[in-house]
């Protein structure tokens, strides 16, 4: 479970391991990741691989990927990841969701780009 307190604590909350292909490094797919309280929600997205609107809660998105647009299967070596060496996406959830408790997660890959599924590995919360 990951409670949010709210406001602008910056530390990330979440993370999102895509599939390593080819060896570290990801092509990250198109997905949506939402975070619900309940398996019922309310959902609120936290991360859009997809939207051409740059993640700035995330990782990736502080190191500017998604400011001229986020193709699908985006190549993102190992050393733009989490920690320099895993195949994940940081997602901080203070700066984009209400102040809660969460406890669901919800993955989507939207239509479009090369329509091949996303790869997802594992998806991990911190404390």
């Amino acid at each position: 479970m990951i409670v949010v307190a709210g406001g602008t604590e910056p530390a990330f909350d979440l993370i999102f391991y895509e599939h390593e292909n080819p060896a570290f490094t990801v092509n990250l797919d198109w997905v949506i990741v939402e975070v619900g309280s309940s398996a019922s929600g309310p959902w609120y997205q936290v991360f859009y691989w997809g939207d051409d609107i740059v993640d700035a809660n995330t990782n990736i998105g502080q190191l500017g990927y998604g400011s001229s647009g986020e193709p699908d299967n985006q190549p993102i070596p190992f050393a733009d990841l989490y920690g320099g060496n895993s195949s994940g996406v940081a997602i901080d959830l203070d700066a984009v969701v209400p102040a809660g408790s969460y406890q669901w997660v919800r993955i989507t890959a939207p239509l479009g780009g090369a329509n091949d599924a996303a790869e997802v590995d594992a998806v991990d919360a911190l404390p």
